[in-house]
């Protein structure tokens, strides 16, 4: 019997609901359970569809190609994958006040790069020294502003890695047949 929900424990096997509950062992016996007799290839029948089809091989597609983008969305633990970046740039970019802060508070003279991020490394204890809270508050902007910066360069150059191919289930769908398959014009492959 088909399992109606395995996308749904597909996706929660690939730990993008719950952090660090990556199972492939279940991954993999879920889509060997659920796999289609068939799958399907809508082509707008171009001259490169044709050379494709006549030749035995087919296009794939970059993610950042794609008009949507939150489509072919990539999920990763940002925190895990940005710190030893983020860190190191605040290391070498660091001001003298930022610094001396540094030297006050955990009595070294760089972050640890594959520590906490940088303003949750110092934040305990800059809470806890008055003269130093200044200092915290910009910190933590800094932390924040680059750590956008590193994430939209890590997302935008996994998806420039990544290479796509889209297949269906249903031969008859009219959707597919008009977005992909030049308006009902073009052909589909099983």
């Amino acid at each position: 019997m088909v399992n109606v929900d395995w996308r749904e424990e597909v996706l929660k096997s690939t730990g993008v609901f719950e952090d660090g509950c990556i199972s492939f062992y279940n991954l993999a016996s879920l889509v060997v359970a659920n796999r289609p007799e068939c799958i399907y290839r809508y082509r707008s029948g171009h001259k490169g569809d044709l050379i494709a089809l006549q030749e035995g091989y087919e296009h794939l597609s970059y993610p950042n190609d794609y008009n949507d983008p939150f489509d072919a969305r990539i999920f990763f633990d940002k925190d895990a994958a940005i710190i030893p970046g983020l860190n190191d740039y605040l290391n070498k970019n660091m001001n003298s006040g930022f610094r001396e802060a540094l030297k006050v508070l955990a009595g070294k003279d760089k972050l640890d790069v594959h520590g906490e991020r940088a303003d949750k490394q110092l934040f305990s204890r800059a809470k806890s020294q008055k003269p130093f809270e200044k200092y915290f508050d910009h910190i933590s902007k800094q932390c924040e502003a680059v750590s956008l910066r590193l994430e939209e360069i890590l997302e935008n150059s996994l998806r420039g890695a990544a290479l796509i191919c889209s297949f269906a289930t249903n031969k008859r769908n009219y959707l597919m047949w008009a977005h992909y398959a030049k308006s009902h014009q073009g052909f589909c492959l099983e």
